[in-house]
């Protein structure tokens, strides 16, 4: 974990090494101020000295401004160190959530990896560009500060530290406890931010419903709960901080009694007095940062724990680097598939068995079947979202895990029923497997995609911005405008998973016009609850409980007793002659 961090460092361990050096001088000047002061009382107010005063006040300025300067100059040091450090640190995490396979966003929400992008890491953050610092320098004071009172009364030093144990373990006691705290503090935050961002990205479902209510009262539950766990931890800080505070002012108690009484019997000066005074309020910071450090500490520690997890996360998916396969692919148009004895399971239960198929290139392959019978599973582990179980599919005789997954998948397009769409222009969204594409291309694009027609009638056309996940857009615009971008990209095998559920008749018929331009150019796939959708394909594949249970063209599964012709029977509104009357 902190092997971790201090990889993110090391690039700026010179400047870290100079932001200590400065921080230990800053720290060594907050010491001649005291005996500066005693020497006022001993040798310019009791002696007479008066000629002393001046250039002891010169000094005592000086002091306090080059600590001043200093602090100034190691304060932005470690947050220029802490910003570098982190922004690298994000930018690899971001970039490891891009590499994660499917099953790790099955598993992890959305508001949680939010919360460790940010609310995390600026926790880290905080304890590079002040606690370190912070920690280094009461250290510091501390130990020069105890070394100075003992070079004048070692006996009276003794006494007066007496209560540092105390604090030390009232400081262990707090550490102990508060941990665990902001590690709870970490999760129930995460949980809040990812109901919040459900309910955001859900809104339309829960107005439709007229669920505000539930909903609210839904994050008042998870608020309350986020106030309990940061009231706990208050409760916790709240205990021992006074209890440290306490045991820290009993050294200026000790200093005033002991002191008073040495000065008395002549066994200390008025001045020594006064630098005790003076160090002891010194060394009185330290002592009371302590409950406050232990306090950042714990959260940095407990954020750093939550990234680092973050960070050792690895896809189970293997991405080998680009070969000459992968290369030889790069000028498909189209491309064979052969998927052989394949199986998957997801947990324990076992979503396909046994499938096999060969596509040639260029065909146009319908699959249809009931809901959960594993079509889109079938379709998502061609572009490798997972890895079969056994078995094997090969893209022009090479297995596809042999391929990188970013070679794969610019051979292997898909567009899903659920579409998402970017909060940025038409255009843009249209464009974005291909940023290089001309304005032209994208407009060619949308016409294959029957999108064109309502794009020119918005009022800016292709440069309408759509706004987040498409709102605005009704369900059939969002399915073409998905269409037009896989379109754009024109990958060697094209995957239409159900994206002409929401469009109207007319323009399902017009879409399959599009799709037979496509014929012998790309390898097709076409997922689809309407049979209307796939009748027009080389293959028709049946799927039912991860089974192909039957295969053929449209003609040939009508002239067999099963799912196909009883389905079709239905859609088309053909009575069954066995079951009528």
């Amino acid at each position: 974990m902190y092997q971790w961090i201090w990889s993110y460092l090391r690039p700026h361990r010179f400047l870290l090494l100079i932001g200590l050096v400065l921080t230990a001088l800053a720290a060594a000047l907050s010491l001649p101020f005291s005996p500066l002061a005693g020497m006022i009382v001993d040798q310019v107010i009791t002696q007479g000295q008066r000629e002393l005063l001046l250039p002891i006040l010169g000094l005592m300025v000086l002091t306090v401004s080059l600590k001043l300067g200093l602090r100034f100059v190691f304060q932005l040091l470690f947050e220029h160190i802490a910003q570098r450090a982190l922004g690298r640190a994000r930018n690899d995490l971001y970039h490891q959530v891009h590499t994660m396979d499917s099953s790790f966003f099955d598993k992890n929400k959305t508001g949680d990896l939010m919360a460790q992008l940010t609310g995390d890491l600026d926790a880290i953050r905080h304890g590079i560009a002040w606690v370190i610092y912070q920690v280094f320098e009461n250290f510091l004071i501390f130990v020069f500060s105890v070394t100075l009172l003992f070079t004048i009364n070692w006996q009276f030093t003794l006494v007066l530290l007496a209560p540092c144990p105390l604090i030390a373990w009232a400081t262990f006691k707090l550490t102990k406890q508060v941990k665990p705290s902001f590690a709870a503090i970490r999760e129930q935050f995460s949980r809040l931010n990812s109901m919040v961002q459900e309910y955001i990205a859900g809104n339309r479902t829960v107005k439709a419903f007229a669920r505000e209510g539930h909903e609210t009262n839904r994050f008042e539950q998870e608020n309350q709960a986020y106030g309990q766990k940061n009231l706990e931890s208050a409760a916790i800080w709240g205990t021992w901080i006074p209890v440290i505070e306490f045991f820290a002012s009993l050294l200026v108690v000790i200093m005033l009694v002991l002191g008073g009484f040495l000065v008395i019997n002549g066994d200390l000066s008025l001045g020594q007095l006064v630098v005790f005074s003076g160090m002891v309020w010194t060394l009185n910071i330290p002592l009371r940062m302590s409950g406050w450090l232990v306090n950042d500490i714990q959260r940095f520690v407990a954020s750093l724990e939550r990234v680092h997890q973050l960070s050792l996360s690895t896809s189970q998916l293997n991405n080998p680097p680009s070969s000459e396969a992968a290369s030889s692919l790069a000028v498909l148009r189209s491309a064979s598939i052969a998927i052989e004895e394949l199986s998957f399971s997801f947990g324990d239960k076992e979503l396909l068995t046994n499938i096999n198929l060969h596509i040639e290139a260029g065909q146009t392959i319908g699959i249809v079947g009931p809901t959960g019978s594993g079509k889109t599973t079938l379709m998502r582990l061609l572009c490798r979202h997972f890895d079969c179980k056994s078995g094997t599919i090969r893209l022009n005789g090479t297995d596809i895990r042999k391929l990188s997954l970013q070679d794969l998948r610019r051979q292997v397009g898909m567009a899903m029923q659920d579409v998402f769409l970017f909060s940025d222009s038409i255009e843009g969204n249209i464009a974005f497997a291909r940023p290089d594409a001309s304005m032209e291309q994208v407009i060619e694009a949308a016409k294959l995609a029957q999108a064109h027609e309502f794009v020119t009638e918005l009022s800016n056309s292709y440069d309408t911005v759509v706004g987040e996940r498409g709102v605005g857009l009704s369900g059939g615009q969002r399915q073409r405008l998905s269409l037009a971008r896989l379109f754009l990209a024109r990958p060697a095998v094209m995957i239409l998973d159900d994206t002409t559920s929401a469009v109207d008749i007319e323009t399902e018929e017009r879409l399959q016009d599009s799709f037979r331009q496509l014929h012998g150019t790309q390898t097709l796939f076409i997922i689809s609850s309407r049979l209307s959708s796939v009748m027009h394909a080389d293959q028709i594949v049946v799927l039912d409980q991860g089974k192909i249970i039957q295969q053929g063209s449209h003609q040939e599964l009508l002239q067999e007793d099963g799912y196909y012709r009883l389905v079709w029977d239905h859609q088309n509104g053909i009575e069954d002659s066995n079951h009528g009357a």
